[in-house]
């Protein structure tokens, strides 16, 4: 298991007098379905990648799910609560206790989760209270990301490491044929016409593109999926200055 750089993951929420809002980061991708034929007004702050031409396939073998909620008001305030590190080492022994942690999984979100109250007037931060510990494990093949609803484990922590849920979907995978791939540049294209396999958290406004890779698309555990085929993953935020993950289908024809 390797360790990515962290993620943010935040929660703001406001109450009567402070004029607040809510807002929740999710690392599920939402499926395209009837986005095709629909531009998107794509900008791109990244160059593209020049290769590679051909990639592997991935049979899947197994679709492993399951979920535990131990504390149904996860949005309670909580002291005592471990560091980030802490909790990389808790969520690793809870995970132990079911079925471990794949080899291909790396850590892409290990953040506290604050309640923040602001200003309206001022916009400043009047106070953050401190609710959970939120840590995920990814998926990665040979050094490229899975990204998707199908590929992660969840692990939130509250006071004392006290586990809060526990969430696994996960498709253990072996290697298959390789196959041939379009170009980073012929897949920005059909992303421009909105040919994805998931659908952007918004349909409006630009999206600007700062990073472009190699990766895999994992569906919804209800969803079979017989193969992880390559697909070109564009990173990127939209004109509110939310994340966006946009994948397009790698393989040529």
């Amino acid at each position: 298991m390797k360790y990515l750089g962290v993620l943010i993951f935040g929660i703001i929420v406001c109450s009567v007098g402070l004029g607040l809002f809510a807002e929740v980061a999710h690392s599920s991708l939402h499926p395209a379905e009837s986005l095709q034929g629909q531009d998107l007004n794509i900008v791109m702050a990244s160059a593209l990648p020049s290769g590679p031409e051909t990639a592997p396939n991935y049979r899947v073998i197994d679709c492993e799910t399951f979920q535990e909620i131990k504390e149904p008001n996860i949005m309670a305030a909580r002291e005592n609560l471990p560091t980030e590190q802490e909790g990389l080492t808790i969520a690793e022994k809870i995970l132990g206790a079911y079925s471990g942690i794949p080899d291909d999984a790396v850590v892409t979100h290990a953040e506290t989760i604050y309640l923040r109250e602001y200003n309206t007037t001022s916009l400043e931060e009047t106070r953050k209270t401190p609710m959970w510990v939120h840590i995920i494990f990814g998926q990665e093949l040979d050094g490229m990301p899975v990204v998707g609803p199908g590929a992660e484990i969840i692990v939130d922590l509250g006071e004392n490491g006290k586990v809060l849920h526990v969430q696994k979907i996960w498709r253990t995978v072996e290697k298959a044929e390789n196959v041939p791939l379009i170009t980073a540049g012929a897949a920005l294209e059909k992303l421009r016409k909105g040919e994805t396999i998931n659908r952007p958290l918004s349909l409006t406004g630009t999206i600007e593109i700062n990073r472009v890779t190699l990766g895999y698309y994992a569906e919804e555990p209800d969803i079979t999926q017989e193969y992880l085929t390559p697909a070109w993953i564009f990173y990127g935020t939209d004109g509110a200055n939310a994340s966006e993950v946009l994948c397009v289908s790698a393989i040529d024809g």
